[in-house]
């Protein structure tokens, strides 16, 4: 599974969704990816903490707003980060091994 580390502030975190657990923490967070647009800096700070919470647990929303603040500051690209992110997200309702075989799935009459 692929991952974003940055350096903030000379601190490294680590950003992801590892695991679909991971993304339903990011939910009952708060995280609404359908609604990025409409929200758009609500959303996208949403989905840069709950990145966080898988390698950082304890890190706290607030917290994580001053890293992105401070992200930016240092000549950041949010947008890069927001790119990776929803791609990961999407990416879990497909294969999380990479390989290209796809299970096969049948439709029956009952």
């Amino acid at each position: 599974m692929k991952a974003i580390q940055i350096e903030v502030d000379g601190k490294e975190y680590v950003l992801g969704f590892f695991t679909r657990k991971d993304i339903k923490v990011a939910e009952k967070k708060g995280l609404k990816i359908n609604k990025i647009e409409e929200e758009m800096f609500t959303q996208t700070d949403k989905l840069f903490y709950t990145s966080l919470l898988a390698k950082q647990p304890t890190i706290t929303e607030s917290e994580a707003e001053e890293i992105i603040e401070k992200f930016l500051e240092e000549g950041g690209d949010l947008k890069e980060i927001i790119s990776f992110l929803s791609e990961q997200m999407a990416n879990f309702m497909s294969s999380q091994t990479g390989k290209n075989k796809k299970k096969i799935v049948k439709q029956i009459d009952l």
